[in-house]
């Protein structure tokens, strides 16, 4: 008697086309490979833009637990073990995360006028961001050629601290110090340069968590 045998079908297939199952992950990867141009460059956009305010609806939830103590109910002593234990992320991430959806708040900004900056700027903006200033901080952080990483500069300087660590930091001006296209690559160079490297990894720390960044001298 023949026994029937089962033949195997590789994950592989997905990708030419064949759904092989209802399983999410080969949904996606079946209409990925499956969709124009035009339409990856839509979705593309969308998701980013669904990242976003899903960072935003998040940290307002880690707001509300924070403020109203619900990590105790949820049997842990304090924020930190909760949000490290339960959800697998730093207390820093959720700090920022908790900061933005506050400064947004505060400050009134409706989704149209953060949409452009994203949430990775608009982080770098806590602090210096206010009412009288909001309009021209955000259309300094979307500039195309603004990256988080000058931004980052751009805010220090604005606040005074890149004339020296150590030194007590003055008040926010209500205006950027300098415009976005002022900033060249050999200024950004010069500045990231003058805070040292150890302040550097410090800003990839905060806004790239996954990735372990470390230095090596030549």
């Amino acid at each position: 008697m023949q026994l029937a045998t089962k033949t195997h079908v590789p994950m592989a297939r997905a990708l030419k086309g064949d759904v092989l199952a209802p399983d999410p992950l080969t949904c996606a990867a079946h209409e990925i490979e499956n969709m124009s141009e035009a339409e990856a460059h839509m979705l593309a956009a969308e998701i980013a833009e669904t990242s976003d305010f899903d960072a935003f609806r998040l940290g307002g939830l880690l707001a509300r637990i924070h403020r109203e103590k619900w990590f105790v109910g949820a049997g842990h002593a304090d924020f930190r073990s909760y949000v490290e234990q339960r959800h697998g992320f730093k207390l820093r991430k959720a700090l920022y995360l908790v900061s933005i959806y506050e400064s947004v708040i505060d400050l009134g900004l409706t989704w149209n006028e953060l949409k452009p900056v994203g949430w990775s700027k608009l982080k770098e903006l806590v602090g210096v961001i206010t009412q009288d200033n909001a309009s021209q901080w955000l259309a300094t952080a979307a500039a195309e050629d603004m990256t988080v990483l000058k931004l980052h500069a751009l805010v220090r300087e604005t606040k005074g601290e890149a004339k020296g660590e150590g030194t007590q930091r003055r008040v926010a001006s209500s205006e950027p110090a300098i415009s976005a296209s002022a900033i060249t690559d050999a200024q950004f160079k010069a500045h990231m340069a003058a805070i040292g490297w150890e302040a550097t990894l410090a800003v990839f720390e905060q806004n790239f968590p996954d990735l372990a960044l470390t230095v090596e001298e030549s």
